[in-house]
């Protein structure tokens, strides 16, 4: 299979890359090239064709990797070589660049598809749901300063879903794991380097998370502030907001390193417990990442590697025998070959954050780096 790595525009082919570099992870909107050439174009088409702003698709043999645009370009010449430098990045860079001009400033009754849409349209990118759309939200306003991303990203947070980009340049609404990729990755036979990164600064004891929620019209209390099932009390302040609280500890922290938060929104005590558990849990996957290096640029079953994708991962000097989630893919083309950069970590670490409105109910579990468990 052919992986001539070629930079398609208006149907020309700029090809004879000597550097390449492509890298698009599952917390960007946007995925960006690098590309170096040192001598004249295939062709002897001129370089300085390609300007900033130029729509362009790269693509390794016949497999599209990026639609974008030229940020910049920066050519060089001298006597005996002629080099030039093309930099630029996915159509979704519109959306963390600009802030649309759009009617109003608030979204009422728009589910988050609908919301991002409107927002993508005036720039001419479309969106991908892998998702349910989820409930809609009642009221949600939008500064007018704000860039489309920052909008789409916080809105994506609060019903639990992912937004980037794929390979055509549009924006996809997903959850992590929900693809597997093919093969595994085992150090010794097509590991060529791995490195790992253990963190536990950002990892706590014990997780307390604050939130409130609307007592009815006739509340009861008893003296530790929660309900009880005594009579209700017809007291004037009924009905206003109450704290409750969740916790979750994490046992593989062996001192005492306690975390208050505060919830956004408003939940019961089963949704501040859910928040808690999630808390307790993304700390866990966020503080374990691995870069994971192979030659070429396609899995085992000839597909490029992709983000989002499940992959085994077996390297006993890292302690690494899981099952863990691609979040970062950086191919390269330099003097060395053709190589794949992986960003791995915990599934866990890309869990979305429970919903205040569904109040989902959490679960325990997970460990450290060694005792991450296979997902099933």
């Amino acid at each position: 299979m052919s992986d001539v790595p070629e930079l398609l525009v208006d149907g020309r082919i700029y090809a004879g890359w000597t550097e390449m570099r492509v890298t698009r992870a599952m917390d960007r909107a946007a995925a960006d090239f690098d590309l170096r050439v040192s001598e004249r174009w295939p062709g002897r088409l001129d370089p300085w064709r390609l300007q900033p702003f130029t729509p362009v698709v790269l693509r390794f043999g016949r497999d599209v990797v990026l639609t974008g645009y030229v940020d910049y370009a920066a050519p060089e010449a001298d006597e005996k070589t002629h080099r030039v430098r093309i930099v630029g990045r996915s159509k979704t860079a519109d959306l963390v660049d600009c802030t649309p001009e759009i009617a109003g400033t608030e979204f009422r009754g728009a589910t988050l598809p609908a919301i991002a849409r409107a927002l993508a349209r005036p720039f001419g990118v479309e969106v991908v749901e892998e998702v349910p759309p989820g409930a809609p939200f009642s009221v949600e306003a939008k500064d007018r300063t704000d860039t489309a991303w920052e909008t789409i990203e916080r809105l994506a947070r609060m019903r639990g879903v992912l937004a980037h980009d794929d390979e055509q340049g549009r924006l996809v609404l997903t959850r992590a794991g929900s693809r597997r990729a093919s093969g595994e990755l085992v150090m010794g036979r097509n590991i060529v380097a791995a490195s790992a990164k253990l963190d536990g600064s950002k990892r706590y004891s014990r997780y307390v998370v604050l939130s409130q929620r609307q007592t009815g019209a006739a509340v009861a209390r008893d003296g530790d502030g929660d309900d009880d099932d005594s009579e209700p009390d017809e007291r004037p302040n009924a009905g206003v907001q109450v704290s409750v609280s969740g916790v979750a500890e994490d046992p593989d922290v062996p001192r005492y390193r306690p975390r208050i938060l505060r919830s956004e929104g408003s939940g019961d005590a089963a949704f501040a417990r859910a928040r808690a558990v999630w808390a307790a849990a993304s700390a866990r996957g966020k503080a374990v990442q691995a870069e994971i290096t192979v030659q070429g640029w396609r899995q085992q079953d000839g597909r490029l590697w992709r983000v989002n994708e499940l992959i085994k991962v077996r390297a006993d000097w890292m302690r690494l025998d899981h099952e863990l989630l691609i979040v970062g893919t950086e191919f390269t083309l330099e003097d060395t070959g053709r190589r794949t950069v992986l960003t791995v970590t915990p599934p866990e670490a890309m869990t979305p954050e429970p919903e205040a409105e569904n109040r989902r109910g959490g679960g325990s579990g997970g460990g450290s780096w060694g005792d991450l468990r296979p997902i099933r």
